[in-house]
């Protein structure tokens, strides 16, 4: 998982070098996205099976139903948060706050640049996460109390 996660990182720091503004670049953005997505491969799947493995049979359903709403919380707070520093970004670096219509193409790859900056921590804490996260426990074993 944390492999995949750096990766994941790898991937959002290349797509922010190629994010130039010049059509022979668009290679490298696919390139970027294409190694982003190996490395949100790399990490799901992992993740999956730890997430429903630590949980008891009889539980599977509910691991199964919590996976996938942590799943579509993460993505919206994900999706929500790029958003909102794009559009601090572009407010800051223009001074025009919400017409950014006629705005620079300079101040566009800036603030993607920055909303990019959030999703590169957001994938060091996943990653952090995975590695810190307790191994889970062998069935018919209690927990210390």
């Amino acid at each position: 998982m944390l492999s995949g996660m750096a990766v994941c990182v790898a991937g959002l720091i290349l797509l922010s070098m190629a994010l130039t503004g010049m059509a022979a670049r668009v290679h490298g953005v696919m390139i970027s996205l294409a190694v982003f997505g190996a490395g949100l491969g790399m990490f799901i799947a992992p993740n999956n099976s730890a997430t429903m493995s630590a949980a008891p049979r009889e539980r599977s359903g509910e691991a199964g139903g919590l996976l996938n709403l942590m799943r579509v919380f993460g993505t919206s707070v994900g999706v929500a948060g790029a958003s909102a520093v794009l559009s601090w970004r572009l407010a800051a670096m223009t001074g025009i706050g919400d017409r950014t219509l006629a705005v620079r193409e300079e101040a566009v790859l800036g603030a993607v640049s920055d909303g990019l900056l959030l999703l590169v921590a957001f994938a060091v804490i996943a990653g952090a996460t995975s590695v810190l996260r307790t191994p889970p426990r062998a069935p018919g074993l209690k927990a210390a109390a």
